[in-house]
């Protein structure tokens, strides 16, 4: 939930030239849920030195210690000729060597492995599981019934249940983890991206139409500014106050009024500036990453296009509905390390780029409250308008990635003179 309370000035230059500009103050809140779904079949492993526990550490290792020894005590029989009297045998042998100097190697790398373990593992019961704990029972039965070197029953620790929600939790919130996150998300109050502009009227038959019809043509020009937040890298359902970067964007509007019916179409090109910030380098289908991915980067956004068409009808003299329709176009990202940093092992600032070019349409309903600015008997009252407005996004391509949203919105402005 997004709310905004703005103060916006204004200073007309002539009657037809306005310079303004715009300083939002941004409150959000993310109501977050999460929760696993489905029948899990990995748990925490038993063995790591975080989330597992000393008896799933020791008998990981104890079980490397045996394995070890079994296939050295098979190469030794394999060098001293033991199975020489028997091609057949010996062949076994030396396959039974390869493929479990093989199965050794993968198996430690997963469990006990210097930066390639992993925290998860197959639960014992899970047919993945089962199908990892054959392996090694096949093998220690080759080598005991087949090839005379017994002694190796031990197992590999895997986990006996499930990860639960909360078990999760804990895995990426740990400060000490791989991952150091958080799934909870704060309020946000903060200042937005602030804007300074001029907007002109190129055209305009409304102002003292007396027959309630015209057309008024204007153009704007605006720059935002980054003066806004960021949403946290800690935090996966983070959102800021705005983009914190510069744009320039230029707008041409048209209405239409015939009657009790109008319309307004209008046009925008904004030019994304390039901004900085702290970012963890993963693909968009990849969205929580590990805090070792965390690095600065320089983001040019790519260019948008806005083409917008919203008829409308008056019900009373102050009262109006309102629909329309909102087509937008977005470049493609480029994205950089900032200046000064150490390339990321395996995770080039590209990752961040992949999918961001597209376009979605939105549609809009809502009704309107509008008190126009009058004079009477000499004195000037104020213009206000409000409105809430229904907003969907109903249709979208290309790559990137839009939320399905539907949202509801609210607005209210009061003007006054100084």
């Amino acid at each position: 939930t997004v709310g905004t309370a703005g103060l916006g000035l204004a200073y007309g230059l002539t009657g037809r030239i306005t310079l303004f500009g715009h300083l939002p103050i941004v409150r959000v809140k993310v109501r977050s849920t999460f929760d696993l779904v489905g029948d899990g079949t990995a748990g925490f492993n038993p063995a790591d030195p975080l989330f597992g526990t000393p008896e799933g550490e020791t008998q990981s290792v104890q079980f490397f210690l045996g394995f070890d020894a079994a296939l050295s005590t098979l190469q030794q029989k394999i060098a001293a000729g033991d199975y020489d009297a028997d091609p057949a045998q010996r062949a076994l042998a030396e396959a039974t060597l390869a493929s479990g100097t093989t199965l050794r190697n993968n198996l430690h790398a997963l469990v006990l492995g210097t930066g390639t373990a992993s925290p998860f593992l197959p639960v014992a019961t899970s047919s993945v599981g089962a199908a990892v704990l054959s392996q090694v029972t096949g093998l220690q039965n080759t080598l005991s019934a087949d090839l005379g070197v017994a002694g190796f029953a031990a197992i590999p620790a895997l986990p006996e249940a499930p990860l639960t929600s909360e078990e999760f939790d804990g895995f990426i919130s740990d400060p000490a983890g791989p991952v150091a996150g958080s799934l909870a998300t704060p309020s946000l109050g903060a200042l937005g991206d602030a804007e300074v502009g001029v907007a002109i009227t190129l055209a305009d038959g409304l102002t003292g139409s007396t027959t309630g019809r015209g057309v008024r043509l204007a153009a704007q020009g605006l720059v935002r500014l980054p003066t806004s937040f960021l949403s946290d890298n800690r935090r996966f359902f983070d959102v800021g106050s705005g983009d914190k970067q510069t744009d320039v964007e230029g707008t041409m509007v048209l209405d239409l009024v015939a009657g009790k019916f109008g319309a307004r179409a209008m046009g925008t090109y904004t030019l994304q500036r390039a901004g900085t910030a702290e970012r963890r380098v993963t693909r968009p289908d990849q969205p929580i990453a590990l805090a070792s991915r965390l690095a600065r980067v320089s983001r040019n956004p790519g260019d948008l296009i806005t083409v917008g068409f919203t008829p409308m009808f008056r019900l009373a003299d102050r009262f109006g509905l309102m629909g329309g329709v909102a087509w937008r176009r977005k470049g493609s990202d480029a994205v950089t390390l900032a200046g000064g940093q150490d390339p990321l092992p395996d995770a080039s600032p590209d990752l961040l780029a992949i999918d961001t070019d597209g376009s979605w349409t939105t549609a809009t309903a809502g009704l309107l409250y509008t008190v126009p600015m009058r004079v009477e008997n000499g004195k000037t009252h104020m213009p206000l308008d409000a409105g809430v407005a229904w907003e969907s996004v109903i249709n979208a391509s290309g790559p990137l990635r839009v939320a399905k949203t539907a949202s509801v919105r609210f607005w209210l402005r009061v003007y006054g003179r100084l």
